[in-house]
């Protein structure tokens, strides 16, 4: 039978766009090619709706009233089976508020993404049983890419708060000292936040070039400070000022080469017209400028204020601390226990 409930859809549906029109809608044309026919809408007879249908979206001939619809079938707007059949689908187009050139971001998308599953929710509740459930889509896939970039959002926060407990443990075991690790992670951390921060200052939207960038941040932090680390933990001075002028006069000049190298060829993806290299170029001159930063005056004033002397916080000096104290233990009871076999045996003599 015809679906009255379908026809009013086509004016309902642009509830969730804005208020916008519908741009086409198969019953709404129906009733039109019907109406122009001196035939009357809806239908009233199961089989004569699905021969007008039929003969509506029908291959043009030269009869001008066969095929006006035929449109939709090629533009597969709408589908049926073969002649004679009683069952068909059709999309109603609406017009779209979006840009599909454009990228958006989640928070742009959410409201229409809302609005669009609770009308399709409350369409399939006012559905006859004899149709098949109504769904909301968008020929941009603009929806779907919602979706990935909500993926692309968890899958980088995890991905940067799991580099950064690595960083945090192979700091610990390759420095040996847990107050310079420290020190040196949460240097690593600001840098790691004013990276991302530079992201959302240049408005870019979190997608595969700003995931995987926001990801390797951590390691390129980590290969400039843990130099500092390893030079201030190895030297042979005792005091704080005496190891990180030590560090900074053998690793600074190193640690600075390194960078204006690294700037350099950077500076020359900002030439390129491909997005992720232009990307990838403001993102390594970025990171690397905040790594100097972080490195040269973050951390080396930490280190001056907060730095351990001697072996304060050192993992080996524990260790073979305990391993002393552990020493001094036996070799207590066991002394111990000699003295008390010795008055033993002078009791029974």
């Amino acid at each position: 039978l015809p679906l009255p409930p379908t026809f009013h859809i086509c004016f309902q549906g642009a509830d969730f766009i804005n208020d916008k029109t519908i741009k086409h809608c198969l019953m709404k044309d129906f009733k039109s090619w019907l109406n122009e026919n001196s035939l009357s809408f809806p239908v009233e007879d199961s089989d004569d709706f699905w021969e007008k249908m039929h003969e509506y979206l029908a291959a043009p001939t030269t009869d001008d009233s066969t095929g006006a619809g035929y449109d939709y079938v090629r533009r597969k707007l709408t589908k049926m089976g073969h002649a004679g059949s009683k069952r068909m689908y059709f999309l109603i187009s609406s017009v779209e508020t979006f840009n599909p050139t454009l990228f958006y971001a989640v928070p742009t998308v959410r409201s229409s993404h809302a609005a669009a599953n609770a009308f399709e929710t409350e369409r399939n509740a006012d559905k006859p049983d004899e149709a098949t459930n109504f769904f909301v889509t968008t020929s941009s896939g603009l929806f779907t890419s919602m979706r990935m970039q909500q993926a692309y959002i968890s899958s980088t926060f995890s991905g940067v708060l799991m580099a950064l407990g690595l960083a945090l443990g192979s700091l610990v075991l390759f420095i040996g000292n847990l107050v310079t690790a420290f020190l040196a992670f949460l240097s690593i951390c600001s840098v790691v936040c004013c990276t991302l921060g530079l992201m959302v200052m240049l408005d870019w939207q979190i997608g595969p070039i700003e995931a995987i960038c926001a990801t390797i941040v951590v390691g390129f932090s980590v290969d400039y400070i843990v130099h500092y680390a390893l030079s201030y933990t190895e030297a042979p001075e005792c005091t704080r000022v005496g190891r990180l002028t030590r560090a900074l006069v053998d690793v600074g000049i190193s640690v600075l080469s390194g960078a204006i190298t690294t700037m350099g060829a950077s500076a020359f993806l900002l030439a390129t017209r491909v997005q992720f290299l232009f990307k990838f170029g403001v993102f390594m001159l970025g990171t690397v400028a905040f790594f100097i930063l972080a490195a040269n005056f973050l951390f080396a004033s930490l280190m001056a204020i907060l730095g351990p002397e001697r072996d304060f916080g050192s993992l080996s000096a524990s260790l073979r601390r305990a391993r002393n104290c552990r020493k001094s233990v036996e070799e207590g009871a066991s002394a111990g226990a000699r003295g008390s076999g010795q008055s033993g045996h002078y009791a029974t003599s």
